[in-house]
């Protein structure tokens, strides 16, 4: 790269005409497109022949057409993108959306794995034989890597389309079975119910893990004493499994509240935040994006608008959210252990 600098800037022929260097395959007569006046304040495109006006606002250079040049300028604008994400414009359209789902989408894939888990912990608490092989082959879905698992289940959920008449084996069977199809990529909410049931593949194996060591620490003489007195095994649950699995289990279950509001992989992956919501087309959202994809898409997704400052913006609020609810999960953990030592 050093020596290829260095070629660029030496030129060949005449001091009229001269030949310069792009790189290790092209070279040739190059003129600058680019000019700008500073006297005037104003960029020129010398190929198209538009005159851009700088304007001293937003750092960009904008034509009399309103078009704007690919070419901008720092400036400082304050908390002018705090206003904006908290302006009408997108409060009220698909930022509010967004963070609702973002906030559904923790709270429901940390209930749901936690139930599945802590039923399956249960269901497999007992002395059969082979019974160690079961719980092992049920933390499959823990160990297999995250996007072929993602890549699997995209496939299994994939329906029938114009472009290919070859269905996922979920649509297929419903399909045999009931005759019905649930659109679980174009229907926002079969898109939304997709991503939790991929998501509890992937959660449940850890949350059945922690309840089941978390079950083995309780005393079985306290069930003991229950039966006893009488309580059936609905009763013994509520009162006494329970809240004392959730003394040890609660920090856990809010760190993977704050590890499902920052997922990105799932929901890029799967479905890539689709499907579209109608009229938020910059940038292009979709009604399975959370605040990560979204800032994403702020930032870097082709057809958004590139606008690296709201994206900014909009993860610095991302970062005291989450700033919040580790300062939660530390005061609820101490308070937790508090309640532990006293059982």
């Amino acid at each position: 790269f050093r020596a290829l600098a260095e070629l660029q800037e030496m030129e060949f022929g005449t001091s009229e005409n001269p030949i310069g260097i792009l790189n290790r395959s092209e070279a040739g007569n190059f003129q600058q497109r680019w000019v700008f006046d500073e006297d005037r304040n104003v960029l020129t495109d010398k190929q198209a022949g538009i005159e851009y006006k700088a304007n001293d606002d937003t750092g960009d250079f904008v034509a009399a057409d309103g078009s704007r040049a690919p070419i901008g300028y720092w400036v400082v604008i304050g908390f002018d993108n705090f206003e904006e994400i908290f302006s009408s414009s997108l409060t009220e359209g698909p930022l509010l959306r967004v963070f609702l789902w973002t906030i559904g989408y923790a709270f429901g894939g940390v209930m749901t794995s936690f139930a599945m888990g802590l039923f399956m912990a249960i269901m497999l608490d007992v002395k059969w034989r082979g019974i160690r092989i079961v719980r092992s082959l049920l933390l499959i879905p823990w160990a297999i890597p995250g996007m072929i698992s993602i890549l699997i289940w995209r496939g299994m959920l994939q329906g029938a389309s114009q472009i290919t008449e070859v269905s996922g084996i979920i649509p297929k069977t419903l399909d045999d079975l009931f005759g019905w199809t649930p659109a679980f990529f174009t229907d926002p909410t079969w898109a939304k119910i997709a991503i939790l049931l991929v998501n509890l593949w992937f959660a449940y194996p850890y949350f059945m893990l922690i309840s089941s060591g978390a079950m083995q620490s309780i005393p079985s003489s306290i069930y003991e004493a229950a039966r006893v007195d009488g309580a059936s095994s609905w009763r013994q649950f509520r009162d006494l499994t329970l809240p004392l699995i959730l003394v040890s289990l609660g920090p856990l279950l809010i760190a993977s509240f704050i590890f499902n509001f920052n997922n990105y992989l799932l929901l890029e992956a799967l479905n890539g935040g689709g499907p579209p919501m109608r009229g938020a087309n910059v940038p292009p959202v979709g009604h399975t994006d959370n605040l990560i994809t979204y800032t994403y898409r702020y930032a870097f997704a082709s057809g958004g608008t590139r606008d690296f400052g709201l994206a900014s913006a909009i993860a610095v609020v991302i970062f005291f959210i989450v700033a919040l609810l580790t300062l939660a999960q530390f005061r609820l953990t101490r308070r937790w252990e508090e309640i532990g030592e006293n059982v």
